[in-house]
């Protein structure tokens, strides 16, 4: 404080002490009742604790205690007075019952219990087992020329079974590959036998033939070149001069002349020319419809005019020294062939035994089970074919 007992704010203003000291008194009167003391806290603590006993009187019914909490541990805080009121369920749907699934319908099919029938005792000793089927002479392929053969394809199976077939057989140009071995097991194309297979059984048996033997066998496809389209010359066949195959026989040198034949559109029959009467004796496991067909075609006299031009050219009456006749070729169907029975396709099966059995000098007979005989020899022509692949015996 200065001398003159004055006091300057802080906005440079003088102010005397005295007058400053009244109003500090005067204000501080009038706010005694608003103003405590930091230090002593002892209204405000019991303030508080009113108000608390207060609020808790008021919310009892709405907030759970803490026992409530630990004993259930679920509190409902979104307690709604809908609750209280009773819910009635929906009833039931009902559905409406179909046309369909009523008696008769839905009732279960129910059998009377039969009694349970006995065996008869059968007496072993008055009864003998089933006698095996006895095959003609026909299914006995043992005499045949090519039987030797068999021995050495016997894992014919096993190496078909184990996809080891392919082989490149020595009559044959071509690989010998699955599709040749399906078919003629019967697995694949209806079991029928393509020309590759006529082509390989008619040179085994060329082979095989015997210096007194008086037949020879075409190719397959030797009736269509002479029957139905001049597209080959086959004069080195007929003359027994071909080079491939080497073991062909002059028509001079023979009685008989052997002719597997492909009708359309899928079917293997067998002709027999016999050249001394100049008759064709026809034999067909599918009946007399190729014959027929041939007939009405015109295809016998085409045939027949052919080949009589054919033996001009190769000189067969001079060089046999065969007294010239009119062909006049008489065709024959063989009633007696055997016939197929099966649901394979087995007349290039059938055309391959009628040609090893007229080589081999066996009867053509009515076969007592000629399904049966088919696989017998489909197995049989797999095991020669097989076997003769390497080298000739």
């Amino acid at each position: 404080m200065n001398k003159n007992n004055t006091t300057q704010n802080v906005f440079g203003d003088t102010q005397d002490e005295k007058v400053l000291q009244e109003r500090n008194e005067y204000a501080g009167n009038k706010f005694d009742d608003d103003v405590f003391d930091v230090n002593d806290y002892s209204e405000v603590k019991e303030e508080w604790e009113e108000r608390n006993d207060n609020a808790g009187n008021k919310f009892d019914d709405d907030v759970p205690d803490e026992d409530e909490l630990i004993i259930t541990g679920n509190v409902d805080y979104f307690h709604d007075d809908d609750d209280d009121k009773e819910v009635t369920p929906d009833k039931p749907r009902s559905r409406k019952p179909s046309q369909y699934l009523c008696p008769p319908y839905t009732d279960l099919h129910t059998t009377p219990k039969q009694k349970r029938r006995t065996k008869k005792k059968v007496d072993m000793k008055s009864t003998s087992p089933v006698p095996p089927p006895v095959f003609g002479v026909a299914h006995d392929f043992s005499m045949l020329h090519l039987q030797p053969y068999v021995a050495g394809g016997e894992d014919v199976i096993q190496k078909y079974v184990l996809h080891s077939y392919d082989v490149q057989h020595r009559l044959f140009n071509f690989v010998l590959d699955r599709d040749f071995w399906s078919s003629l097991f019967g697995h694949t194309h209806d079991g029928w036998l393509e020309s590759a297979h006529i082509t390989i059984w008619y040179r085994l048996l060329m082979e095989r033939r015997f210096e007194s033997d008086r037949h020879t066998i075409m190719p397959p496809n030797f009736f269509v070149s002479h029957a139905l389209e001049e597209g080959q010359d086959w004069r080195a066949f007929m003359a027994g001069i071909a080079t491939y195959p080497n073991f062909m026989v002059a028509w001079w040198d023979v009685d008989t002349v052997l002719l597997p034949i492909h009708s359309s559109p899928n079917h293997w029959l067998f002709w027999e020319l016999r050249l001394a009467s100049m008759e064709v004796h026809i034999y067909d496991s599918l009946g007399r419809g190729a014959y027929e067909k041939f007939q009405s075609e015109g295809i016998f006299s085409k045939f027949e005019r052919r080949v009589a031009n054919y033996l001009d050219k190769i000189k067969y009456w001079a060089r046999g020294n065969i007294p010239r006749i009119p062909l006049n070729m008489q065709f024959i169907y063989e009633e007696n062939a055997p016939q197929q029975n099966s649901h394979l396709g087995d007349c290039g099966v059938f055309l391959c035994m009628f040609m090893e059995q007229l080589v081999s000098v066996q009867p053509i007979r009515v076969l007592i089970d000629p399904k049966n005989a088919a696989l017998e020899f489909r197995l049989r022509m797999a095991k020669i074919i097989w076997g003769s692949s390497l080298a000739p015996l």
